[in-house]
């Protein structure tokens, strides 16, 4: 009675942290699953328990869009020679989206001080800083797309307006990466406007993710995203470029295709460049 009395008060504080902690067994098959680990993934407890954590569900990945739950998973790792391991990674939540989490993982020892599974505990890595005060300032200001939440074509060109002008005055480059949905119009006519919106949305809130707070996301065009990397140089610009697409590729749409035609999956394009001039957004948004 009294273990049972102390196990429920470890459970009740577990599930008032705001971290996601999960426990698997030996064969990683998730024996418990947090408030916290609902709130993040979008997964709900009952949707997760005695299922094994690389049955297809968190698929976490790296910055290089590696998944790592086959061949390269922290819990598998720590399952077989007991130690201690931390990662910075990309789980996939239940909506499709990609979010950053940082993640630590311990074994759990029975009695005999042999491995009898593994815990987890990972957090939102998102750096948001006053994101809800500043899509509020945004919304007042018109400044803000309601499809995606985030800000829309008439902010951007004022925040490029004023990175041309530190171009101009003090020659400082800044690098710009365009990601579009490029048969956003064929999925919105063959499945549905509400269906491509959703897509659009995955988008967003995975480069909403990845990006720091110093780095400008919005909605450039219907089917388009801008992003605005100041003080950027063309020896780290491909890199952050790859980065974006590796994970933004590991998104999870939910519609692999929308017609009968092989051809009609979706289709992401990717196009950047380090401005040094104004001709070089000309050429890029044609």
């Amino acid at each position: 009675m009294k273990n049972q009395l102390k196990n429920d008060m470890y459970k009740k504080i577990l599930d008032n942290i705001s971290d996601g902690v999960y426990f698997v067994d030996k064969e990683r098959k998730i024996e418990y699953w947090n408030n916290g680990a609902e709130k993040i993934t979008g997964y709900k407890q009952k949707e997760v328990l005695d299922s094994n954590c690389f049955d297809d569900l968190l698929c976490h990945c790296s910055d290089s869009g590696d998944l790592l739950c086959k061949n390269n998973c922290p819990l598998s790792f720590t399952l077989k020679d007991g130690k201690e391991r931390e990662a910075e990674v990309y789980l996939r939540h239940k909506d499709g989206s990609r979010v950053p989490v940082k993640i630590k993982v311990s074994p759990v020892y029975d009695e005999n001080n042999e491995i009898t599974g593994a815990v987890e505990i990972f957090s939102d890595n998102s750096e948001t800083l006053s994101a809800y005060d500043m899509i509020e300032q945004l919304r007042k200001l018109a400044f803000f797309d309601d499809t995606t939440n985030i800000p829309n074509r008439k902010f951007l060109d004022i925040k490029l307006n004023q990175h041309l002008n530190d171009l101009k005055e003090n020659n400082l480059f800044f690098g710009i990466i365009l990601i579009r949905f490029a048969n956003y119009n064929n999925v919105k006519c063959s499945a549905s406007r509400e269906t491509a919106d959703t897509i659009l949305k995955i988008i967003a809130k995975t480069l909403d993710g990845v990006l720091a707070p110093f780095h400008i996301l919005g909605r450039y065009d219907e089917d388009t995203f801008m992003i605005i990397l100041p003080k950027m140089i063309e020896s780290d610009f491909k890199d952050f470029e790859q980065r974006i697409k590796n994970i933004v590729n590991r998104c999870s749409f939910g519609l692999d295709f929308f017609s009968e035609k092989k051809e009609d999956s979706i289709k992401i394009c990717f196009s950047g460049t380090v401005v040094k001039s104004r001709e070089d957004i000309e050429n890029l948004v044609i």
